[in-house]
């Protein structure tokens, strides 16, 4: 039954939903089309766009490629249907039971029976728990990093669909900021809690993070630095996805460096917790617009990165890991001071600079 267009209007009213529209087929529709148009979107986000040099302030953490695009299912019920990630039909939050999901609306129905079946949108900002399929291994048990990436790729685009619930009080008008391990372990279920300490592993060493998956908590140490606690979280979140753990797991502090010898499950939750918290679109996006290629000549780096010309700075500088980190960690351009892009990202220096390697966005000095 196709809806008519005053209805589908008077909807993306009501629901701020930009995405609301008639599919292919000349069906109602509130999932995202797979191009944004930009008369979608209201003037605020406009203007933020306009202001990153992009259509639509989330446009990188919306896009979808072919093999992981979000798709409403066809029956009566509402919620997204996003391959290796499912919504528990039965611990659904109380809000959304009897297809009450803020992303669909019946045509049919009037705002007023809308409104009193399941409450003001901002009222009732409650979530779908989600859980994730077992993800695919190999014949050793090991998960591929390119299902590991999908993985985060899948939970980046709920947290997109959902911000408004996640973010009652506001979104965030830096994408960036949709990047949050503790957002994500809310959509998953799991109560997250910070501790003055943990404890100690190994005899001496501090532990960072604890995960409970029977339980469904997550526990984060305040004594490490706010880039550690936000790389543990994120790294705490991979084993929840991914990992069939029972009883506590506990974590040392992890910084995204890569240091010291891991296990596959260990190393699989870390590679997790890079393409969440650094994804390739966004931080490619980040990094041209920080460094265009004019700016990457070796005057102009030498210019911003070591103008007084020292010997030891201008060595590291020469090898590709040394160029990555002071890009990576760039907090002044010609005296004026700008958010590096680790602190964009919330990580630490050698995280961003080695994600920066692996994007293959460092040049030849």
């Amino acid at each position: 039954m196709t809806a008519p267009l005053n209805l589908i209007i008077k909807d993306r009213q009501r629901l701020q939903n930009p995405c609301a529209h008639l599919d292919d087929e000349g069906e109602f529709s509130a999932d995202m089309p797979s191009q944004f148009a930009i008369n979608d979107i209201n003037k605020d986000q406009a203007d933020i766009a306009g202001n990153r040099g992009y259509r639509h302030p989330y446009e990188v953490l919306a896009d979808q490629t072919d093999d992981d695009e979000i798709k409403m299912p066809p029956s009566s019920n509402a919620y997204p249907d996003i391959p290796a990630a499912q919504y528990e039909s039965k611990e659904l939050h109380e809000g959304y039971k009897g297809n009450l999901n803020r992303y669909a609306v019946a045509a049919n129905r009037d705002e007023d029976e809308f409104l009193s079946a399941g409450g003001s949108d901002k009222q009732n900002a409650s979530l779908p728990l989600l859980q994730f399929t077992q993800l695919v291994t190999d014949s050793k048990g090991k998960i591929s990093y390119k299902h590991i990436e999908k993985a985060a790729r899948q939970l980046t685009h709920v947290i997109w669909r959902h911000r408004e619930a996640l973010w009652p009080d506001g979104v965030p008008d830096d994408p960036a900021e949709l990047l949050n391990p503790e957002k994500a372990f809310e959509l998953l279920g799991y109560k997250v809690s910070k501790r003055s300490s943990l404890g100690v592993i190994e005899g001496d060493i501090d532990v960072a993070g604890i995960i409970d998956k029977d339980n469904r908590t997550a526990e984060l140490s305040m004594l490490m630095s706010p880039e550690i606690m936000n790389f543990t979280a994120a790294h705490e979140v991979g084993h929840a996805i991914m990992h069939q753990q029972s009883g506590l797991h506990r974590d040392k502090p992890l910084d995204g460096s890569g240091t010291g010898p891991k296990d596959h499950i260990e190393l699989e939750a870390e590679k997790f917790a890079v393409y969440f918290l650094m994804p390739a679109k966004l931080v490619s996006r980040r990094f041209n617009e920080r460094f265009p290629s004019e700016l990457l000549q070796r005057d102009n780096l030498q210019h911003i990165l070591n103008r007084n010309k020292n010997k030891r700075i201008e060595k590291e500088l020469s090898t590709k890991r040394g160029l990555a980190r002071a890009l990576a960690g760039l907090d002044s351009i010609n005296g004026e001071a700008v958010f590096s892009l680790s602190e964009q990202f919330k990580v630490s220096r050698e995280a961003m600079a080695i994600r920066l390697e692996e994007l293959d966005l460092i040049p030849e000095y």
